[in-house]
Parts: C-alpha cells; structure tokens; sequence
C-alpha cells in the first residue's frame, strides 16, 4: 500500500510540473543536441522541431521532439500524435475519441478538433519526449529537422 501511495505522489508531482509551462536557460543548440543523443537509442525514434501554441504548454515553438514510429492499431486516447494533414503539414495534436473514420485530434488549447482525422495512412508517429529550449531557433539551426506544428483550428 506504501509502494502505491508513493507512485501516486510522483505521478502527481510529475503532472504539476507537466502542467505547467517549461521555463530553462537551455540554448536550442543543446536541447536539439539532447534529443539526438536519446533519438539515436532506437531505431524507430526522430527527432523534429515544434512550432505553433496550440499544445502549449507541451511543446511550443521552442521545442525539440522526439517521435517514435507507431502502431495505428496500439493508439489510445489522450495519446500525442504526429500526423501529415491534406496540405502537406506535419501536426502534433492530442487523440480525443475514434469512429470508424479514424481519430479525431484536437490542439489543448484549440477551441475545436481538427478538421481532419488520423488514420493509418497519414500517422507519422507519437511525441514520446519534449526538450524545452530557453527559445526558438533565431537562425539555420532547426532547417534540417522537419518542422510540427501545434496548429490552431
């Protein structure tokens, strides 16, 4: 009973500090140099670069993200999904609910779900880690990363 009293209070403390927004002096460079580090464990993970508020605070335009390939059959929702929409954009949003469409996602902070749903062809993967930077890249740095967005509907 002691061992579950105590994973409920780092589970707790760990969603208070989750919640709230990530504040470092950690310069892009090496938050971009952290996530290579980690990424280059496993095969199946990538790192990319965050951009938009949508998600915010769980990864904004100051983020570098790590996306492991996944399962379309293994999604859940609440799960942080990367996926291509029609016009070409990578998208990072939140799984809501599944119909026989697919997924509906949607931004934390988007007053509505996206207008397009997941599915097996255009899932990209799920943000498995978040480094949060102290800013945004202000030059060259990111261009070889590929970019999601955290897009507002």
């Amino acid at each position: 009973m002691q061992q579950k009293a105590l994973i409920l209070l780092a589970t707790l403390i760990l969603l208070a500090n989750f919640a709230t927004a990530s504040v470092t002096n950690v310069p892009f460079t090496k938050a971009l140099q952290a996530a290579e580090k980690i990424a280059a464990m496993k095969t199946n993970w990538q790192v990319m670069v965050g951009s938009g508020n949508s998600m915010a605070p769980l990864y904004s335009s100051n983020s570098v993200l790590i996306v492991e390939n996944a399962n379309y059959e293994e999604l859940q929702a609440g799960m942080i999904v990367v996926y291509r929409d029609t016009s070409g954009d990578l998208v990072a949003h939140s799984l809501m609910t599944e119909d026989t469409n697919g997924w509906i996602a949607k931004g934390i902070n988007n007053p509505k779900s996206d207008p397009e749903q997941v599915t097996e062809s255009n899932l990209v993967g799920l943000i498995f880690g978040v480094f949060t930077a102290d800013a945004a890249p202000e030059n060259t740095i990111a261009d070889n990363y590929e970019v999601v967005l955290g897009k507002t509907f």
